[in-house]
């Protein structure tokens, strides 16, 4: 449930296009950290030869010299009006460092990282020029209901030089614009809720640049508030008038459905894009099903050692009454917080860089919209403070609502929320982020490995004893089987996720039918079930990143396993595995499996296809 709060996501996403196999119930079971084992992930980097190695440092400076460029490209926004000329000037660049990058650089004499960096920023090239031009299509539709904006963009890139005919020709438009906006509001009346937020905040810009600009020339240019005095004031009240047309509460403006399924071209596309994963969501949904059903299973069949008098259902139920008074949420995730951070570092199953360990706390949030039904991670990042928050409760709704509420942060649950947000998950991943400089820094973010690895989080604790009595709070004394049965109940909400996600965005089920299987087959209360959908209906392909995410990371460890046999150290697989950032683990295993051949054919492959 990573609610992180970081920068807008650069997107796409890769992943192979693998077969996912399921992972068995006990797999990973007794593994142990052997700290024999630890090394850096750049320790293969020094057993290479002096010419190699001097090789690699070449094309690394030469790679690093096009990362700085495309840097420097930033990325345009609809916020503000850009002319077309600007638009193809920054797409012929993007172009022409995507042709450089591909012919340029080696990709087989880069180190794991660079290679990492290198299949990012070819991927983050191709996502720019096609976001590039869904932004001039919007910037020119803007300015179809906003029409002051082009003309006020060519006088304020102007010194208004009486002598430059095309300094004249700008500034005498202004005569136009009161028309122009007339002429507009046909437009206007049919524009979504979107543009017209876009068109308010172009226009009161508008207002206050073209203010500005008459004001600077008045007072030094003789004659200028009697020859463009009447124009400028004509132009700014067309302008006023127009912003406040629509910000008038009063007009009922058309509601354009928003948030509705994109279909499923659209969602595929969406994942090859955002996360590089390839795919079909078919085989996905086929994974999540598969998943479901069998952790269904599972379920049944502790639930059965519990209480063999009682449904799963019943169980469940029951578990849910074991939870904190009002206004004790908080520091019961404080408590198990604290224990999870003291086990890793007792188990050294992964490095918890210094300084990094106590820069968290545990604070109450108040969720207005009901889209944040548990808790949720807010990295700060660097050394400033980090904050794993609970929703608190309501104590304005009924008593019905504020129990309901309550159940859903018992005890048991606190286990894995807490691990998935904080030690060894979400707070510990970034910290890890935050303190290796290696790790790939070229724009890019997935929740398919961030997500991914918190879920994964989850299952390790299990197998490491986490669960275990002596290692809860003090006076807490839970059934470690409960315990266990609610981190399965949390990997089957998973599992509903992408089945909701897949069917709901390829039109195959009503917003009705999600928050019936939330609350029917995976047993959440009805006001945390629409919290659930509402916030996951608006954030397509995320959903599906927890558990498909958990799948491709517990695979790699499986395999790296094999790779390493005797010498493998589960501190070692975590260290290396975290120091690659949020990226899609079909990068990390290609690293890290030293399959980079493979991956590299499988994405030429794919950039061929989409090209063509």
């Amino acid at each position: 449930m990573h609610g992180k709060q970081i920068s807008a996501p650069a997107a796409f996403l890769l992943i192979m296009v693998m077969t996912a196999l399921p992972v068995g119930r006990g797999a990973g079971r007794g593994l142990t950290p052997d700290p024999a084992n630890v090394r850096s992930p750049e320790r293969d980097e020094s057993k290479k030869a002096p010419e190699e190695r001097l090789q690699t440092e070449r094309e690394h400076r030469k790679f690093e010299t096009l990362v700085r460029e495309y840097e420097s490209l930033a990325p345009y926004s609809a916020e503000g009006y850009r002319p077309a000329r600007l638009f193809e000037q920054r797409k012929a660049a993007l172009a022409s460092l995507q042709r450089r990058v591909h012919e340029e650089i080696v990709p087989q004499l880069l180190d794991n990282h660079d290679w990492v960096n290198y299949h990012l920023l070819r991927a983050n090239l191709k996502s720019r020029i096609e976001r590039l031009e869904e932004t001039r299509v919007r910037t020119e539709r803007l300015a179809a209901l906003a029409p002051s904006a082009p003309i006020i963009y060519e006088i304020r890139a102007r010194l208004f030089d009486r002598s430059d005919a095309a300094s004249i020709i700008a500034v005498a438009m202004l005569e136009e614009v009161p028309a122009k906006i007339k002429a507009a509001r046909a437009s206007i009346k049919k524009a979504g809720a979107g543009d017209r937020r876009l068109c308010v905040r172009w226009l009161e810009r508008d207002m206050k640049v073209l203010d500005n600009w008459r004001k600077s020339h008045a007072g030094v240019m003789p004659g200028f508030a009697a020859e463009y005095g009447p124009s400028c004031r004509s132009a700014m009240k067309a302008i006023k008038a127009c912003r406040d047309f629509l910000k008038d509460k009063k007009i009922k403006w058309p509601q354009l459905r928003s948030g509705g399924p994109l279909g499923r071209e659209k969602f595929a596309a969406m994942l090859r894009r955002m996360h590089m994963e390839f795919r079909d969501p078919e085989q996905l949904l086929k994974m999540g099903r598969r998943q479901f059903k069998e952790i269904r299973a599972e379920m049944e069949k502790l639930a059965r050692e519990i209480d063999k008098d009682k449904t799963l259902q019943e169980v469940l139920d029951e578990m849910k009454e074991n939870h904190p008074e009002p206004g004790r949420v908080a520091p019961a995730y404080q408590q198990v917080m604290e224990r999870a951070r003291e086990f890793l570092i007792k188990r050294n199953v992964v490095t918890i860089p210094e300084g990094r360990r106590d820069n968290v706390r545990v604070e109450r949030y108040h969720d207005k919209h009901n889209r944040t039904p548990y808790a949720f991670y807010e990295g700060r990042g660097g050394g400033d403070m980090n904050y794993f928050r609970s929703s608190a409760p309501s104590t304005d709704g009924s008593p019905e609502e504020l129990a309901e509420k309550l159940r859903g942060h018992n005890y048991y649950s606190m286990f894995t929320v807490t691990v998935h947000e904080t030690f060894p998950g979400h707070h510990l991943q970034f910290s890890h982020v935050a303190a290796n400089h290696r790790v790939p820094h070229v724009n890019f973010y997935t929740p398919f490995f961030s997500e991914g690895w918190a879920v994964y989080c989850e299952e390790l604790m299990s197998e490491l004893g986490f669960h275990a009595r002596a290692e809860q709070p003090e006076g807490w004394n839970l059934d470690p089987r409960k315990i266990r049965l609610h981190q399965l109940r949390w990997r089957l909400h998973r599992a509903a996720r992408v089945i909701i996600d897949i069917s709901y965005q390829t039109g195959k089920m009503s917003y009705e039918d999600a928050v019936k299987l939330m609350v029917e087959d995976v047993g959440l209360e009805e006001g945390n079930a629409k919290a659930e959908v509402n916030r996951f209906i608006h954030s397509p392909t995320r959903p599906t990143s927890y558990l498909i995410g958990y799948l491709d990371i517990m695979r790699l460890r499986e395999d790296y396993k094999k790779m390493k046999g005797k010498a493998f150290g589960l501190r070692e697989f975590h260290d290396e595995l975290l120091s690659y950032g949020s990226v899609p683990v079909m990068l990390v295993r290609g690293a890290m499996l030293g399959e980079r051949d493979r991956v590299d054919a499988v994405l030429e492959k794919e950039s061929g296809r989409s090209e063509g």
